[in-house]
């Protein structure tokens, strides 16, 4: 549970903008999105193999299976994480309200 709320501490910690430039923040990136996505991939790998070993009778085709279940886990957790939280903002383009639906009103009348 330790290395859970550290994790989530960090992540709040880097994603905050606290950190003075860029270039400590990207290897500061990079160990937080290796500590949720190798896990990740063990868990992967663990539950296909599990799975593999109900059905495919060849210990060949378990790995196999089991590595692609890794990948796709570890792969998954790995862009979960380093998915931007603020949209990029184009030239010209601004922040604004979210217009109300048609016919609501937007005062207290």
């Amino acid at each position: 549970m330790r290395l859970s709320l550290a994790s989530l501490q960090a992540g709040s910690h880097a994603s905050s903008g606290s950190t003075p430039s860029r270039s400590r923040a990207r290897p500061f990136r990079l160990v937080l999105g290796l500590l949720f996505a190798l896990p990740a991939a063990r868990a992967g790998y663990d539950a296909t193999l599990a799975v593999a070993n109900l059905s495919i009778p060849s210990e060949w085709w378990r790995e196999s299976f089991a590595m692609l279940g890794a990948i796709a886990v570890g792969s998954t957790a790995w862009a979960r994480v380093s998915m931007q939280t603020n949209p990029a903002l184009r030239l010209g383009v601004t922040l604004r309200p979210i217009q109300p639906p048609n016919g609501a009103t937007t005062t207290g009348r």
